[in-house]
């Protein structure tokens, strides 16, 4: 055998034993028009889907409103639907207040079809929020995630019942956080995000990745009525908070301090001598309220909150609501071009 021929043998029989091996290992190749594919198909989110799911229910209601349409007694039925999550095996339903509001008929449908009566334990105006009650075996309840460790950016689920379409599942990020200012309710730290929410997903769950709770979806930014890549969601801290006090005290129990208070701009501050525009302006204190006891007087400027530096008032008059009744805040105020160290007992907001 000449030198050239050895040279083209040993590539020709290389080439047979790989193309053996391919076969051994791939018979299919064998059978002409059929292509075996071995990869694994993307899961995507359906993992996590199929685990929160489940606790997400489709709400129903009908309530009465006045008719002044002539030839009517003088009332009609209306219904309405919206969204809600099961938090607890106890059978508690987080949802918002204006989907069950005055509502008297409230149904429930659970993701394996049941359909259950809900009676409404509690509603809180300022949060939108509002819990009800079902007596059902076999519930699964979501688990509450911790909104302080979601970033912008992460990855989330809109899982609801909008236009009644019940156990829809859209997926977006988290746009922003912190939102408020839109004078929705009284309290606002909405989660923004881009995930589909629309008519029908209120009171339904914004869930992360690992299938916990990180928000109630509570309303859309929108010209149309419908999705524009807007929505809002209160934070589950927010909701577990609410949820709590309701189911204990029938209503959410907060701080009070007793002031009516203002931001300072800086024309503000300048025509009154503050050191700074940063800080709230006392217009009024309550009589006999914990800033009544303390000494605050109608003028003071409050600087700081435990030693933080005011620079967002609403933000600062939430935070302070938001603590429990009994709680002590140190405030140093500014008086007329004095300094002051101030220590409030909290007491509890009366009921509105």
């Amino acid at each position: 055998m000449s030198v050239f021929h050895r040279f083209l043998l040993w590539p020709v029989l290389s080439g047979l034993v790989v193309a053996m091996l391919i076969l051994a290992l791939n018979p299919g190749l064998l059978q002409p028009g059929q292509r075996q594919i071995d990869t694994p198909a993307i899961q995507g989110f359906a993992d996590t889907v199929e685990t929160c799911a489940p606790a997400v229910v489709n709400i129903y209601t009908r309530r009465i409103v006045p008719d002044p349409r002539p030839g009517s007694d003088g009332q009609r039925s209306q219904q309405s639907l919206g969204s809600g999550v099961i938090v607890d095996s106890d059978g508690h339903i987080l949802t918002n207040l204006h989907v069950v509001a005055q509502a008297t008929d409230i149904l429930v449908i659970l993701n394996d079809g049941r359909e259950l009566r809900a009676t409404m334990v509690g509603g809180d105006e300022d949060t939108d929020l509002a819990v009800l009650a079902i007596n059902a075996s076999g519930l699964v309840a979501m688990p509450f995630a911790k909104p302080e460790f979601s970033r912008v950016g992460d990855i989330v689920l809109a899982i609801g019942n909008p236009w009644g379409f019940g156990h829809s599942v859209s997926q977006g990020i988290i746009s922003a956080t912190g939102r408020y200012g839109l004078q929705l309710q009284r309290f606002e730290n909405f989660i923004q995000t881009d995930a589909a929410i629309n008519p029908g997903n209120s009171g339904g769950a914004l869930v992360n990745t690992r299938g916990e709770l990180l928000g109630i979806n509570t309303a859309i930014h929108s010209r149309t009525g419908g999705f524009e890549g807007i929505g809002l969601a209160t934070p589950a801290d927010t909701a577990q908070r609410v949820l709590h006090d309701i189911v204990r005290h029938g209503r959410v129990v907060r701080a009070w301090l007793g002031v009516q208070v203002q931001g300072l701009s800086p024309a503000l501050a300048k025509a009154l001598g503050a050191p700074s525009a940063d800080g709230l302006l006392v217009n009024r204190v309550v009589n006999d309220s914990p800033a009544a006891h303390a000494g605050l007087q109608t003028g003071d400027i409050l600087l700081h909150v435990d030693g933080a530096l005011i620079q967002d008032g609403q933000q600062t008059m939430q935070d302070i609501a938001w603590r429990h009744p009994g709680d002590t805040v140190a405030l140093k105020i500014w008086r007329e071009g004095t300094l002051l160290d101030v220590s409030i007992t909290l007491g509890q907001e009366p009921a509105h």
